[in-house]
Order: C-alpha cells, then sequence, then structure tokens
C-alpha cells in the first residue's frame, strides 16, 4: 500500500503520509525500504523527504529501475 500511495497518490495523500512518518520511525524504515526496492517515479524526491526528518540516507545507493514494455 505504501508503494502504491507513493506511485500513485496526490499531494494531500503524500503530505498524510509525511505527517504520519515524522512522528513514526518504523514507518519511516518501511517508506525507505519501498524507496530502496521498488521503481517510483522521484525516488530522490522520497529519500530527500525520509532525510528531512532525520533518518539516515544514502543517495549513492543503486535504486530499482522501471521496467519499460
Amino acid at each position: 500500500m505504501i508503494a502504491q500511495i507513493l506511485d500513485r497518490g496526490e499531494v494531500r495523500d503524500w503530505r498524510a503520509l509525511f505527517a504520519l512518518a515524522s512522528g513514526d520511525a518504523a514507518l519511516r524504515g518501511l517508506i525507505h525500504e519501498v524507496v530502496r526496492k521498488v521503481a517510483l517515479p522521484f525516488p530522490f524526491f522520497w529519500l530527500a523527504a525520509l532525510a528531512s526528518l532525520g533518518e539516515k540516507v544514502d543517495y549513492e545507493m543503486p535504486l530499482p529501475q522501471p521496467i519499460e514494455i
């Protein structure tokens, strides 16, 4: 569900998720894991959002690439 929100959500959904994540370290960890494993649009945006919440982020790590059909 987190991947779907990050991929297809609207700004209001992202704001709500960010607000929840600001007070929940487990949720931040889950979001970080999803960004590392699922090809999403704007993965560096999500990594920056996590970093702004205090998460340690490695911007050099390889991220999944979208599959072209």
